[in-house]
């Protein structure tokens, strides 16, 4: 089983990977782990997969949540913010803040105290327009230095900007009602992880901390967390044992 810290410090984040691939009868115990409202939105997904990604991904939230607040994972409730981003209920008087993002058959959680954060991880694929995408979605900045790259770096390259912007806006709650052209990160897949500007605030970039990771050589993941100084523990949480 998993080794939950005993404590989380202000300036940490815990970040847990979790496989999706899980058998069915898994993902039935976990459907029953979840609340009615969390049941009835599981069924209305069409496709299995989105489905799955659900149910694990709640489920696994509730019980890592619930060793940090020390409550059952059932009694566990949540609220969400304007655009959607779930946050802990008044009620449960917790500092814990936290995310999630899931792709192809990875999860990833991060759960930090008295700092917004934001998580996201991207399996790298073949996309073939990716280019057009860059141009639709990247900074101008960022398109001019995505131009610079080598061939062989394009796509990750890609996909590690995506992961980098993906992750504020979320950590800002914000969505994509938040223009990926206001604000700019670096587009090297090896490149300093962090905000290089932010348009109309230039002191914005100082207020975060990003952090690249990599759970698997195919998945791409970066985390930003609000202040300075903030380090990260990265381990697995596995639902057939750790739930």
């Amino acid at each position: 089983m998993s080794q939950f810290p005993s404590q989380l410090g202000d300036d940490e984040v815990s970040v847990w990977t979790i496989s999706l691939e899980q058998p069915a009868i898994v993902q039935d115990r976990l459907l029953q782990l979840l609340n009615p409202q969390e049941r009835e939105r599981a069924a209305r997904f069409r496709s299995l997969p989105a489905r799955r990604q659900f149910i694990i991904g709640r489920s696994c939230l509730r019980a890592i949540l619930s060793q940090f607040l020390n409550v059952p994972l059932t009694e566990i409730r949540f609220d969400a913010g304007g655009k959607g981003k779930p946050f802990l209920h008044h009620e449960m008087a917790s500092t814990l803040e936290f995310n999630l993002s899931h792709s192809g058959d990875m999860a990833a959680i991060g759960v930090t105290r008295n700092r917004v954060l934001g998580i996201d991880i991207e399996q790298v694929r073949e996309i073939t327009d990716f280019e057009a995408l860059v141009t639709r979605f990247f900074s101008p900045t960022e398109c001019a230095a995505f131009a610079q790259l080598e061939a062989d770096v394009k796509l990750p390259g890609f996909f590690r900007t995506w992961t980098r912007k993906e992750a504020f806006i979320k950590a800002t709650g914000q969505g994509l009602s938040r223009s990926l052209e206001s604000f700019d990160v670096g587009v090297h897949p090896n490149s300093p992880p962090g905000l290089l500007r932010v348009v109309d605030d230039p002191d914005e970039p100082g207020r975060w901390t990003m952090i690249d990771f990599m759970p698997r050589e195919d998945l791409f993941g970066s985390l930003i967390v609000a202040g300075q100084n903030v380090t990260a523990r990265f381990q697995s949480f596995d639902p057939q044992t750790d739930i």
